[in-house]
């Protein structure tokens, strides 16, 4: 299994440190993912979020978190079988995991230590903090599918279609509390599922604010109401500081460099509702 995680890393890009701690953080995530498959959490949980995107639908940035959503909300959910299966998987691969437990039981901070004779730079390892959130209360508004890999072991997994993870980007952006501070991951996805042409389902979207309470019960957007809330919002944005936020996650900075209210105004001029 070690030479798995050597052959693995050949298959990216390593000029600089950065490029290092994403392709073994990367490589980390898959291995978690088979490990997942295999002990049976995809019967119950969907992966949802930048890893689905990245990696299964080639989202052309890095990621840094792993987030699930339950089939069904549960609040009696317990991780820990899972955990531990995933503890021994990475063992396996020659990693040992650290879960540091945040506000609840079900979000995670994960460290690893490699083995020494996996002989990876103990720095990359040092920088990597792999966020692994399930929420366990919130209505499953989205579809899911089944995807297939090969490596590092072959395995399948339920996650959602590109459809609803643009939902819940759009989502994301809008239930951001600050004015000025959005993510900017989520805003570089927002540009990447606009690119790719992917609609939006309208339903799910005001489903889901209302569950986030960005909008009331007794309000339903239509596809200008929703350009309209997602226009102020670019309006106010604080792009230097949301380009920070994602330059170590993808291969050429200067792509960022568009980023602006304009820019951001004419990408979401071009959405369309499926």
């Amino acid at each position: 299994m070690i030479n798995v995680i050597q052959s693995m890393l050949n298959d990216y890009k390593v000029e600089n440190f950065d490029q290092g701690v994403n392709a073994v953080r990367e490589i980390i995530q898959k291995i978690i993912l088979t490990g997942l498959s295999r002990c049976g959490f995809f019967d119950v949980a969907i992966l949802c979020g930048e890893t689905a995107s990245r990696i299964y639908y080639k989202l052309d940035r890095f990621s840094r978190d792993l987030n699930f959503i339950l089939m069904a909300p549960n609040e009696y959910f317990m991780a820990n079988k899972y955990l531990d299966f995933m503890a021994r998987e990475l063992n396996a691969y020659g990693l040992d995991v650290e879960f540091i437990t945040k506000d609840d039981n079900q979000r995670y901070v994960l460290k690893f230590n490699p083995k020494p004779y996996l002989g990876i730079n103990l720095d990359i390892f040092n920088e990597i903090r792999l966020k692994f959130e399930i929420d366990t209360e919130s209505q499953n508004f989205g579809i899911y599918e089944f995807k297939f890999k090969e490596l590092p072991s072959p395995h399948k997994i339920r996650l959602f279609d590109q459809e609803s993870l643009f939902n819940d980007v759009i989502c994301d952006i809008l239930n951001q509390k600050s004015n000025y501070k959005v993510s900017g991951r989520i805003l570089y996805d927002f540009a990447y599922y606009v690119g790719k042409k992917t609609r939006v389902n309208l339903f799910s979207i005001n489903e889901k604010l209302i569950e986030m309470e960005v909008i009331s019960e007794d309000e339903s957007l239509n596809l200008e109401g929703l350009k309209d809330m997602l226009i102020k919002k670019f309006e106010r944005i604080n792009y230097i500081n949301a380009k920070k936020d994602v330059y170590s996650l993808v291969e050429d900075e200067s792509e960022l460099d568009v980023w602006d209210e304009k820019y951001f105004v004419e990408l979401t001029e071009k959405i369309k509702e499926d």
